[in-house]
């Protein structure tokens, strides 16, 4: 008979591998990846090739719609409930069914817009473009209005974040600028920055809470107070443009066009390179994202590459909750049943893996209320040998080691 034991070493503390280190996912084949979005159990990936989809963490990926645009470059791409938005050189369009067709939504905007970036603060949408400054859209798209005031004139808008009730904007040359809350007036905000900084371009910028990255050129900075104050992180590690920018919690990953991912736990005060496993030819890191248990990487030519943040990140692995108001457990028993609490609603995902971190089902994908949950697996079909289960709700990050043997 099959016994399924819980691998007792990993219980309160976690496991790192020997061999720990990027994995290429099976696609986009041979795509440049210019952009990622992560939407509920999906990610969708924007290339010069149009938009692609996975729905298993990159085990699969399909290819969405074609573009209404002569070009099917998808320079960005956000998402507002249940709406995809890719931003292309030649315009933005939406998707309301996940990337099976796509309809342009550029009414306002001057033809044929380039869309380096896009954002979304509340019911509102903005779309920072190429030497025509930021578009915002209030009624999802439909209609677009300038919203450029107090930038100077063409300004070239390379990302967008939102931090603290402002909406945060890196530019080409004219360094960064900060619209706050309902206001329409644009406000220079470099205050720390160098004038060589600030001449030069911001491209790529991510927040948590009032916390903001920003790579600036072949280095970062961060400001705690939503962009208004900057401070230089550790830049002599980066010696390229730092692409894409990704936060979550005191997390923050850096993708550069040729010095590898770098992964900061105190909000990208101090960085550390992660780049095992990646190619040391054809490395360039276009953009980065997190989505479950993973941190995934946007890259030239190879397609998208994923990493469990476990690996990388033990103070977002957790065996308790973060606060006691929100107090509960998780164990894994002999009676092989996940036991866990919640005390709020969350979206959980519980998946199993195999030891090198590839996905072998979802076991559950779902939100849930308040309250106490019993989970039985049945893993009587799967061979002998260990196991990773991966739990992840908006509350804290864990992963239980299984061994199955006969």
């Amino acid at each position: 008979m099959k016994k399924i034991l819980p691998a007792a070493l990993i219980v309160g503390s976690l496991c790192f591998a020997p061999n720990a280190q990027w994995v290429q996912t099976n696609g986009p084949s041979n795509h440049t990846v210019l952009s990622l979005a992560v939407k509920d159990s999906m990610l969708f990936a924007g290339t010069y090739n149009g938009a692609f989809l996975s729905i298993d963490n990159g085990d699969h990926w399909s290819a969405t719609g074609s573009l209404p645009f002569p070009s099917s470059r998808v320079l960005s791409l956000a998402v507002l409930g249940s709406l995809v938005f890719a931003g292309t050189d030649a315009g933005i369009c939406r998707s309301s069914d996940n990337g099976a067709s796509w309809n342009a939504i550029d009414s306002g905007m001057p033809d044929q817009p380039l869309i380096h970036s896009c954002a979304v603060f509340g019911s509102q949408v903005f779309a920072g473009t190429h030497s025509h400054g930021v578009f915002l859209s209030k009624d999802s798209g439909a209609t677009w209005t300038a919203v450029d005031s107090g930038m100077p004139a063409a300004t070239s808008v390379y990302s967008l974040t939102v931090s603290g009730g402002r909406v945060v904007a890196g530019t080409w040359g004219a360094g960064i600028f900060l619209l706050p809350g309902s206001q329409f007036q644009w406000i220079a905000s470099n205050a720390g920055l160098s004038g060589s900084v600030t001449s030069g371009y911001v491209l790529s910028l991510a927040s948590s809470g009032t916390n903001v990255c920003a790579g600036i050129g072949s280095g970062a900075y961060v400001s705690a107070d939503g962009g208004v104050h900057w401070a230089g992180s550790n830049p002599s590690q980066i010696q390229s443009d730092v692409n894409g920018l990704a936060a979550t919690g005191n997390d923050v990953f850096a993708a550069t066009y040729s010095s590898g991912v770098f992964h900061s736990t105190d909000n990208g005060i101090t960085l550390t390179a992660i780049s095992e496993g990646l190619p040391l030819t054809n490395s360039q890191g276009l953009c980065v994202a997190v989505k479950g248990p993973y941190v995934f990487l946007g890259s030239g030519n190879t397609g998208v590459w994923r990493r469990p943040l476990s690996e990388v990140s033990p103070g977002g692995v957790r065996n308790e909750f973060r606060t006691k108001a929100k107090t509960g457990e998780l164990s894994f028993g002999s009676d092989h049943v996940l036991r866990y609490e919640l005390g709020s609603e969350s979206f959980v995902s519980v998946t199993l893996h195999d030891v090198k971190g590839r996905v072998l089902c979802a076991v559950i994908n779902r939100k849930q209320g308040a309250g106490r949950y019993s989970l039985p697996l049945n893993l009587e079909n799967f061979p002998s040998g260990t196991y990773v289960l991966g739990f992840i709700s908006d509350d804290f990050i864990s992963q239980r080691r299984i061994v199955v043997c006969r």
